[in-house]
C-alpha cells in the first residue's frame, strides 16, 4: 500500500506551496533586476569606454596640435634667427667694407703724404741751403692738421675725372689754390696743389677728341686762366727755392703744361724761369773750390763743370728738361736765352740720353 502510494507520489509533480511560489516570484524579480542592472552597467561601461576612447583621440589630437604648434614656433624662431643672422651679416659686411675703405683711405692718404715727404736735394755741407733743408725735412715729419685739410682738398681735385676741369675752374678753385701757394705752407700742401694744377692744366691732352675741351665757358684757355689766377709768381719761386724732389717734379710738370699755351711763355719767361730751370741742371762747384776758381777762364770752368755729376734726382732732371723743351718750342728768343746760359749747352750735349727722355715726357 505504501509502495503504491510512493509510486503515485513520484508520478505526479510537486505542487509549490504559496510560500515557494512567492519566493520563486521574488527570485525571478531579483534575476530581472540583476539583468537590468548588468545591462545598465554594460551600457555605462561602453559609454565610459567610448568617452575614454574619445578622450584618448582628443589627447592624441591635442598632442599632435601641440607638437605641430611647437614645431611651427621652432621653425618660425629658426627662420627669425636666420633672418636676423642674415641682417647682421649684411650689417657686418657693410661695416667691414667701411672699415676696409677707411683703412684703404688712411693708407692712401699716408702714401700720398709720404709722396711729398722726401729728403731734400743733395747739397754740400757748406751750402747755404743745407741748414734750411734740414729744418724743412724735420718739419715735414709732423703734419699740421690745417695742412692736412688743404692737402686733402687739393688731392680730391687731382683725383677728379678730367672732364670736370672746366666746372672746377668756373667754380673759382684756381684763385684759392694760388692763394695756398702764396702762403708757403708745407711740402704736402704745395705738392698737392701743384699736382691739382697739373691735373687741371693737362685736361686738353686727356680729352683730345674735343677740339675746344681746354676752353671754359668764358672763352679762355684753362692754362691761360691758371696764369691769370696769379700762379706764375709762386710757381717760379718754388722752382727757385724748393729742395723737395717731388715738389720740384710737380712744379716742372706744371711749367711744361702751362708753356704749351703760347701766351703763357712770355709770362713765365719774364720771371726768369729759364734761369731757374737751368740751375737745376747745372753741376755745383763745391764752395771750398769756388774761391780758387774765381780767376780761372771760362774754358777751364766749363771743363770742370762737365766733369762734375748732375745735381739732384734723375726724375727732377728729366722733368726740368721737359719744361725747357716745351718752353723753347716755337720760340727763337727763348731758345737763344737757353743757349746763352753759361756752360749749359756743353753739359746738355754731354747727356743726350737725358734730353731724349725729357722730350718724350710731358708732351702737352
Amino acid at each position: 500500500m505504501h509502495y503504491e502510494l510512493g509510486f503515485a507520489w513520484q508520478e505526479y509533480p510537486h505542487v509549490p506551496t504559496p510560500k515557494e511560489l512567492e519566493l520563486s516570484q521574488q527570485l525571478v524579480a531579483l534575476q530581472q533586476e540583476k539583468d537590468l542592472r548588468e545591462k545598465r552597467s554594460l551600457e555605462q561601461i561602453r559609454d565610459l569606454e567610448s568617452q575614454v576612447h574619445k578622450s584618448q583621440v582628443r589627447v592624441h589630437d591635442l598632442s599632435q596640435m601641440l607638437q605641430s604648434t611647437k614645431r611651427d614656433q621652432v621653425l618660425a624662431q629658426q627662420a627669425a634667427v636666420e633672418e636676423e643672422r642674415k641682417c647682421w651679416k649684411v650689417k657686418f659686411e657693410a661695416l667691414q667694407a667701411e672699415l676696409d675703405q677707411e683703412k684703404n683711405d688712411k693708407e692712401a692718404q699716408r702714401l700720398w703724404q709720404l709722396r711729398f715727404i722726401a729728403a731734400p736735394l743733395t747739397t754740400t755741407p757748406d751750402d747755404a741751403f743745407s741748414s734750411q733743408s734740414t729744418s724743412t725735412q724735420a718739419k715735414t715729419n709732423v703734419i699740421d692738421p690745417k695742412e692736412d685739410v688743404f692737402s686733402r682738398f687739393a688731392q680730391s681735385l687731382a683725383l677728379l675725372p678730367a672732364s670736370q676741369a672746366p666746372q672746377v675752374t668756373e667754380a673759382g678753385v684756381l684763385p684759392f689754390l694760388t692763394h695756398l701757394l702764396h702762403q708757403k705752407m708745407g711740402d704736402i700742401v704745395t705738392g698737392s696743389v701743384l699736382l691739382a694744377f697739373v691735373h687741371i692744366a693737362i685736361y686738353r691732352t686727356k680729352s683730345q677728341s674735343y677740339q675746344s675741351s681746354a676752353v671754359s665757358n668764358n672763352g679762355l684757355d684753362i692754362r691761360e686762366q691758371i696764369i691769370k689766377a696769379g700762379v706764375a709768381t709762386p710757381l717760379v719761386d718754388i722752382v727757385e727755392h724748393s729742395r723737395n724732389p717731388r715738389v720740384l717734379v710737380e712744379a716742372s710738370r706744371l711749367c711744361a703744361a702751362l708753356v704749351n699755351h703760347i701766351p703763357n711763355k712770355r709770362v713765365l719767361a719774364s720771371k726768369n724761369l729759364v734761369r731757374f730751370l737751368v740751375q737745376h741742371l747745372m753741376p755745383c762747384i763745391p764752395p771750398k773750390d769756388r774761391e780758387k776758381r774765381d780767376d780761372d777762364d771760362e774754358e777751364d770752368i766749363s771743363i770742370t763743370l762737365e766733369k762734375l755729376p748732375l745735381p739732384g734726382d734723375v726724375v727732377v732732371q728729366q722733368n726740368m728738361l721737359s719744361a725747357l723743351v716745351n718752353l723753347s718750342h716755337d720760340s727763337e728768343i727763348l731758345r737763344s736765352q737757353i743757349a746763352a746760359s753759361p756752360h749749359f749747352l756743353p753739359i746738355v750735349v754731354r747727356n743726350p740720353s737725358d734730353i731724349i727722355t725729357g722730350r718724350k715726357m710731358m708732351q702737352y
